[in-house]
């Protein structure tokens, strides 16, 4: 249900509120890479990107470990997808190696 995935991530952010040890469990355990893997649009989840963003910043809090993972991530290969196409949005690499949004004119779903 999508009620059920649009939450979860509340669970490690409250958890790890000025909680350093469970900060650190949630990072041991992949946790950090979890919560990044799910910070993305979702038409069924509005607010799931949200909320992914406030429990990264609740596992990030005064932990260097876990900032030094965020700091580690490298850019990958972008990947402009039909639902991107219809959006009028389309990522490129600009300004050196930086990936920035760029709006263009969107398109009628082919039949």
């Amino acid at each position: 249900s999508s009620g059920i995935n649009a939450e979860w991530p509340l669970r490690p952010g409250n958890m790890c509120s000025k909680n350093k040890a469970h900060q650190d469990k949630v990072r041991l355990l992949g946790g950090v890479h979890t919560v990044l893997n799910h910070c993305v649009v979702d038409q069924q989840n509005p607010y799931l990107q949200q909320w992914c963003i406030v429990a990264l910043r609740m596992l990030m809090d005064d932990n260097q470990e876990n900032q030094d993972i965020i700091r580690g991530l490298q850019n990958q290969n972008i990947e402009n997808n039909e639902a991107m196409k219809q959006l009028g949005i389309e990522v490129a690499k600009m300004d050196g190696d930086k990936p920035r949004v760029a709006v263009v004119h969107p398109t009628e779903p082919e039949n």
